[in-house]
C-alpha cells in the first residue's frame, strides 16, 4: 500500500492510497473476481465501504487501485482501538 496526493482531476490535492496487486500471482479465475470487486467498489456508495477512484493495469503485470487514504491504520488497529473504548 502506498500513499500519494492526486495532482489533477476530480480528486486534485486529495490524499489517496494506492494498492498494487501482482496479477501474475493470480490464476485466471481470481482475475475475474478482482474485476467484479473493482466494479463493485467503483459503483457502490456505502459509508462503510471504501470507494475506488481509479484502477489500471501497468504493463500487464500489476493492477493499481487508487482509493481515499484512510489514516486510521489497519483494520486490526481500528478494531483494537474500538475494543479499548
Amino acid at each position: 500500500m502506498w500513499a500519494a496526493t492526486c495532482i489533477e482531476g476530480q480528486h486534485a490535492n486529495t490524499p489517496v492510497a494506492i494498492k498494487t496487486i501482482d496479477l501474475e500471482q493470480f490464476p485466471d479465475t481470481n482475475i475475474t473476481d478482482l474485476h467484479k470487486e473493482i466494479a463493485f467498489m467503483a459503483t457502490n456508495h456505502h459509508k462503510n465501504i471504501i470507494p475506488e477512484y481509479a484502477s489500471f493495469v501497468d504493463n500487464g503485470a500489476y493492477l493499481w487501485i487508487v482509493m481515499p487514504l484512510v489514516d486510521a491504520g489497519s483494520c486490526l488497529d481500528v478494531l483494537k482501538n474500538t475494543n479499548n473504548k
